[in-house]
């Protein structure tokens, strides 16, 4: 990871500066707050980190789901999955 500043501005807005190592494939981005984090997302092709990561997971992760999901207490598990 590359550490970076945050300019901030007197009308409370601020400015990130990338680093030049990072070559940003947009210059539109959505901004997703994650508890204390922040996620750019390209505007113009959104879906692409979710498609890329698909290959990441191993053919059998989902072979134990029922089991797994039964693992939560009744209470909790009505809540997650009516």
């Amino acid at each position: 990871m590359n550490p970076t500043h945050i300019q901030k501005h007197q009308n409370d807005n601020g400015t990130i500066v990338l680093p030049q190592t990072i070559d940003f494939p947009s210059d539109r981005v959505y901004v997703k707050h994650l508890s204390n984090a922040l996620i750019l997302i390209p505007a113009d092709n959104p879906w692409q980190i979710l498609f890329d990561s698909l290959e990441q997971f191993s053919e059998d992760c989902f072979e134990n789901f029922d089991v797994d999901r039964n693992k939560f207490v009744p209470d909790q598990r009505e809540k997650l999955f009516p």
